[in-house]
């Protein structure tokens, strides 16, 4: 939660593109400055205003998304489109860990804006680290679909297995949205 980076050192000439790929994967993080001895960078985001709850329900979505395509990956390449979309979870997550920590060392301003007790976000952070971890597996499915040689048999029992997992999603993800603990 700094408000300025400045990076500096004697690498930043060969490593500048690398780390700059880094910011940009970054939410609200912008290069005020760049040159061959320091990159400045400023973070435009008010964390007061971050939604940690619709953060989760954009990753939800893209999670879904991910999961309709994979599922075609015996029949078409969506492997690429996976994988940008993997990265946007990946944004999302960063910023909500962000959120998260400083949600915790603010509880005032938290339990105001969001209604959010230290231990909600405990709970918004398990969830927000298993809906990472299935798009990173859904990526991984993804790529092994489009290379692997199977029969159609098989091709069939295994997509009915992903509808078997998606069916599980949203039942779990379902018992999230109501607070149903029973239900989850």
């Amino acid at each position: 939660n700094y408000r300025q980076i400045t990076l500096i050192g004697s690498q930043l000439k060969e490593k500048s593109e690398e780390l700059l790929k880094l910011v940009r994967e970054l939410i609200a993080l912008e290069v005020l400055e760049i040159d061959s001895k320091k990159i400045i960078t400023k973070d435009f985001l008010s964390m007061e205003k971050v939604s940690v709850a619709e953060l989760i329900k954009k990753m939800d979505m893209i999670v879904r998304s991910m999961s309709k395509d994979c599922m075609e990956c015996f029949n078409e390449d969506n492997v690429s489109n996976i994988i940008l979309r993997d990265k946007d979870v990946n944004r999302i997550s960063f910023l909500i860990y962000r959120s998260i920590r400083f949600g915790l060392k603010n509880p005032s301003i938290t339990l105001k804006n969001f209604d959010l007790f230290p231990s909600d976000l405990l709970n918004l952070y398990l969830i927000t680290f298993q809906l990472e971890k299935i798009a990173d597996e859904t990526k991984r499915i993804s790529r092994g679909m489009l290379k692997t040689k199977i029969s159609n048999k098989e091709k069939e029992e295994f997509v009915k297995l992903l509808l078997e997992t998606e069916k599980l999603y949203l039942e779990f993800i379902k018992s999230y949205y109501k607070k149903n603990r029973d239900q989850a």
